[in-house]
């Protein structure tokens, strides 16, 4: 999302992105709406995710299939 954002192309958006990235995300474009607690978010045109979106997209079967095969 950092680079996404540097772009200009989360001003003024609802984004969030992994824990490590967050305050800069925040620096680099304060109009950015950085949420801090959800592991994703859609805002209709952008989906941001802090991890993998495959429950979204996929099911939770193929979600917990990802998680067991990550650890």
């Amino acid at each position: 999302m950092v680079f996404v954002a540097a772009a200009g192309l989360l001003a003024g958006r609802p984004v969030t992105t992994h824990r490590d990235y967050l305050g800069r995300l925040a620096k680099l474009d304060p109009s950015v709406d950085v949420r801090h607690g959800p592991r994703f978010v859609d805002d209709g045109t952008v989906v941001a995710s802090a991890g993998v979106l495959v429950a979204r997209y996929d099911g939770p079967e193929a979600a917990e299939s990802t998680r067991s095969g990550i650890q």
